[in-house]
């Protein structure tokens, strides 16, 4: 199943991929900021979402 990270303040995919990444890993490789909006990406683990693919959003 493909996960999806994507910036919660312009929906800018961040991450899409069959293997799995955390959302911490992310946010590091784009040095802690959305690379679309320039949005501070943080992880709140209570804004998690997941849903089937075809729910997405």
């Amino acid at each position: 199943m493909p996960q999806r990270i994507y910036c919660s303040t312009c929906g800018r995919d961040l991450y899409v991929g069959i293997e799995l990444e955390s959302p911490l890993e992310t946010i590091h490789k784009h040095g802690g900021f959305c690379p679309a909006c320039r949005s501070k990406l943080r992880f709140d683990v209570d804004s998690i979402k997941i849903v089937p693919v075809e729910d997405e959003r």
